[in-house]
């Protein structure tokens, strides 16, 4: 609907996903869609724990390039790079700030 309103979109943010109730033929389509339209798809989703097996099940670890885990922390945002490509835990001192999500300690 976008594209036919000469909209372009570099990008879609999926919000709130439960990936427990994700299938794999699901995340296919949602690949297959970046592909074809040439765009970048984030989602997010809430996890109990900081680790890779917390974050989604097994089986949908390949879709995702990579895996971040936003956690609250004195004075801001703590990000921990859970998976980096083929790098899992890649160590990190990035702080956000709680409001802008802006990068205020490196």
């Amino acid at each position: 609907a976008l594209k036919a309103g000469c909209i372009s979109v570099a990008g879609v943010v999926i919000d709130g996903v439960d990936l427990s109730k994700v299938k794999a033929d699901e995340l296919q389509a949602v690949q297959a869609y970046a592909k074809t339209a040439k765009v970048a798809i984030w989602m997010s989703a809430t996890a109990e724990g900081d680790k890779l097996e917390d974050s989604a099940p097994k089986s949908l670890k390949d879709f995702f390039a990579i895996v971040l885990h936003l956690s609250a922390s004195a004075g801001g945002v703590k990000m921990l790079v859970v998976k980096l490509r083929d790098e899992k835990n890649v160590s990190t001192t990035l702080k956000l700030d709680s409001k802008t999500l802006l990068i205020v300690e490196k």
